[in-house]
């Protein structure tokens, strides 16, 4: 096979693997590598190809922006090295749909002294948190953020994680978890009969204001990562005025699209944030729904002055 054949076969094979994995590299910059390669005589790196990605990496943006490291050096650290860095103020992280405390594990690593405070409405699943994570720096709350406060049914399903205030709608996802659950009874943990679906429990909801002025010692929260299962909306309209005062520096939010809960929670979350002033500032991935009737991504939003000094810095 001669070098120029081998060369084209390895570009097509790369965009082909690229293309499958969301990632797009103009065809002639691919070119100029190739060239740029072959020609030292060095071969293909992948590393080389990939060295952007890791500026999407969400723990590292988090890091990077509660402890002001907005200079371009770091923008291709990695966490770990990133931690001598970290200014070791107090954040305060608030945690809106805990479920078994993969958040608090996250947070503890990113900020290990910071303060979390975590809701979660399934009642046990509060329960096991609180016997797992309660101490002076983490708060575990048996509540379900809303924009009203009020007793409000809950649905929960037997994969607890996609348990909501919002029914599903798709039907085909629980057909399929249905027979998912038929051969995994083990990680059935609320012990639902096996007929059913999803059973509803009553849950409390509160409004992110109310529980802010009830507990004034909080000036502001550093970090707000939602995960509700098509309830992005309720959560933020519950904090309307911690957001138009600018008093929560930065959002995560898991968004679903497509056919699972009942609507699109994307434009409205970011109608909400608009209005206030927050910008977009990442997702984590991409994909369509050509592929799938609907899939979920991460997003995280700034407001308006962390958004200014990063583009100060640019």
């Amino acid at each position: 096979m001669s070098a120029k054949i081998g060369k084209n076969f390895l570009i097509r094979f790369l965009n082909k693997f690229l293309l499958k994995f969301g990632l797009l590299i103009q065809k002639n910059k691919l070119n100029e590598l190739f060239i740029k390669k072959f020609k030292e005589n060095k071969g293909i790196k992948f590393n080389y190809i990939f060295k952007s990605v890791s500026n999407n990496d969400f723990d590292s943006i988090i890091f990077c922006i509660l402890n002001n490291l907005y200079d371009k050096k770091f923008k291709n650290i990695e966490l770990a090295k990133l931690k001598k860095f970290d200014d070791n103020t107090k954040k305060y992280l608030f945690d809106v749909g805990a479920h078994n405390g993969e958040s608090i594990e996250r947070f503890k690593k990113i900020f290990p002294n910071s303060a979390i405070y975590s809701f979660e409405p399934i009642k046990k699943l509060s329960e096991e948190l609180k016997k797992k994570y309660q101490s002076s720096n983490i708060k575990i709350f048996n509540y379900a953020l809303d924009s009203t406060e009020s007793i409000k049914n809950f649905n929960i399903y037997k994969k607890t994680k996609s348990s909501s205030l919002n029914k599903i709608v798709n039907k085909n996802w629980l057909k399929e978890k249905k027979e998912y659950f038929k051969k995994n009874q083990e990680i059935n943990i609320l012990n639902m009969q096996q007929d059913k679906d999803y059973e509803v429990q009553e849950v409390e909801t509160i409004k992110l204001d109310k529980f802010l002025l009830k507990n004034n010692e909080i000036d502001e929260i550093d970090l707000l990562k939602i995960d509700v299962q098509g309830s992005e909306e309720e959560v933020l309209k519950g904090c309307e005025s911690a957001l138009k005062n600018q008093k929560i520096k930065v959002i995560e939010a898991e968004v679903y699209i497509g056919e699972l809960y009942h609507s699109d929670q994307i434009l409205k979350m970011n109608q909400i944030l608009d209005k206030y002033d927050y910008k977009i500032l990442a997702i984590d991935k991409a994909s369509n729904l050509l592929a799938g009737r609907y899939y979920y991504f991460n997003t995280l939003f700034v407001n308006n002055e962390i958004y200014k000094k990063i583009h100060e810095e640019k």
